[in-house]
C-alpha cells in the first residue's frame, strides 16, 4: 500500500480517486500517448487493458476487452477474435503493449510471444508497425 502514491485522475478514464504504483502510472500515461497518436481515430488496445473501456469515450471495436488466454481458451473463441481483427484492420488501429501488465508491481518485464498472448503475438507477426511510444506499439 505504500506504493500506492500516483494517482489516476485523468490518466485513466473514470480513474479520479484512484491510486496506483509508479510503474503502471508510467504505462497508463503513455498508453494515453498512443491513443493520441492514433489521430482520433478507432482504436483497440491488446492485450490487458479492459479497464481502460469502462469509462472511456470511444467504443472498443473488438468482441472483447480482455482478449488473452484466459478469455480466448477455446480455438473458435481465439479464431473469432482474429477474424474481427482483420476484418478491421484498415480502419483499426491495434495498440499492442511491449510489457506484461501482470508484473507491473515488480517492474517491467518485456510481453513475450506465446499462447498466453495469441492476439498480441498475431498482430505482431502479420500486421504493419506504423508508430511506438515507450511502452506500445501501434500496428494496422
Amino acid at each position: 500500500a505504500s506504493e500506492l502514491t500516483y494517482r489516476l485522475d485523468g490518466i485513466l478514464p473514470g480513474g479520479a480517486g484512484l491510486v496506483t504504483n509508479e510503474n503502471t502510472y508510467e504505462v497508463l500515461t503513455d498508453l494515453n500517448l498512443a491513443v493520441g497518436n492514433t489521430d482520433g481515430g478507432r482504436y483497440a488496445i491488446l492485450p490487458d487493458f479492459a479497464g481502460y473501456w469502462v469509462a472511456a469515450k470511444a467504443l472498443n471495436p473488438l468482441p472483447s476487452d480482455w482478449p488473452n488466454w484466459i478469455e480466448l481458451r477455446r480455438p473458435e473463441l481465439l479464431a473469432r477474435m482474429l477474424s474481427q481483427m482483420d476484418a478491421q484492420r484498415q480502419t483499426v488501429i491495434f495498440i499492442v503493449a511491449k510489457t506484461d501488465a501482470f508484473s507491473l508491481s515488480r517492474g517491467f518485464v518485456l510481453m513475450t510471444e506465446s499462447d498466453r498472448y495469441a492476439v498480441a503475438t498475431y498482430v505482431r507477426h502479420n500486421y504493419m508497425k506504423i508508430g511506438e511510444t515507450r511502452f506500445f506499439e501501434l500496428y494496422r
